[in-house]
């Protein structure tokens, strides 16, 4: 049985440093490029693995170079679950500055066809499925599967919606979230999913049906509230390079306090010690094992 599985989108980071975000008619010079490995439930399954757990991932890539990058940059993660087929991988363009602040161009490629006849349901054997979003550019279907799927599996599901997902708003995702053990949204993604201050949301998500809902606030920590349990956990000051990843490393670090049975707090905790070490270099995975 595997400790998580992800299922969300699978992108190639083509990341840029550049000297500003551009606005509207602007322009912005490029001073060095990466190429990395990504995809937000991606990114937490890699972390989760070089950790030490044992995960999965249920995806699709496409039958190119980008899709073959992927899958070689996957770890120990297994990959049985993800289909090759024919079509574009899908790539984020990221423009990252020096002082850490980001900008996301996404094109979703094969990530937004995925039906539930692409998934092995005996695949799925799990202590945590851990769901993220896709663009929904293209298609729906990939989202549709999502909510089909939660209804099938015994395991636990967490969830992080993400910008993409909180833009549709609170009613396109309730039959995930009243399924879902524990929710991981930043306190920006919860306001425009709701309406409402990330603390009255919180308390709505949990009457939807949700046990935990852990709030990521950047430098400031991050919030959480459950039946039993509301408190805050401050982040330590450190210096940032780039923030591509910090969410998909909190809910690693925040996961692998789970599945060790951790108090709450120490989960956020851990949860915050992960995203440090990410946002410290450039890319969205922990570097390497002595990072840790």
């Amino acid at each position: 049985m595997f400790d998580v599985i992800g299922f969300g989108a699978l992108n190639v980071d083509k990341i840029f440093l550049v000297d500003k975000i551009p606005k509207a008619d602007q322009g912005c010079h490029v001073k060095r490029e990466e190429i990395m490995a990504g995809g937000s439930a991606a990114n937490t399954v890699y972390d989760l693995s070089v950790i030490g757990f044992k995960t999965g991932y249920v995806g699709k890539i496409g039958k190119d170079e980008e899709g073959k990058f992927l899958l070689e940059k996957f770890g120990e993660v297994d990959t049985e679950g993800i289909r090759r087929v024919k079509g574009e991988t899908g790539v984020a363009y990221i423009l990252v500055t020096p002082e850490g602040e980001r900008a996301i161009v996404v094109n979703p490629g094969v990530n937004d066809f995925i039906s539930l006849k692409d998934i092995d349901i005996n695949y799925l054997k799990c202590k945590y499925l851990h769901l993220t979003s896709f663009a929904c550019s293209k298609s729906f279907l990939s989202f549709e599967t999502q909510k089909n799927l939660v209804k099938k599996v015994k395991c636990k599901i967490t969830f992080d919606p993400g910008d993409m997902y909180s833009s549709m708003g609170l009613e396109a995702l309730m039959e995930i979230i009243e399924r879902s053990y524990a929710v991981f949204p930043t306190k920006e993604e919860m306001e425009i999913m709701t309406s409402l201050n990330y603390k009255k949301a919180a308390e709505k998500l949990l009457n939807i049906g949700c046990s935990i809902v852990v709030v990521t606030m950047g430098k400031e920590g991050c919030y959480l509230k459950s039946e039993r349990e509301e408190f805050k956990v401050k982040a330590k000051r450190i210096y940032v390079k780039d923030t591509t990843g910090a969410g998909d490393a909190f809910n690693a670090g925040f996961l692998s306090g789970l599945l060790k049975e951790k108090p709450l707090k120490e989960c956020c905790e851990l949860g915050n010690r992960i995203a440090s070490l990410v946002i410290q270099d450039y890319g969205a995975r922990i570097q390497n094992i002595s990072m840790i």
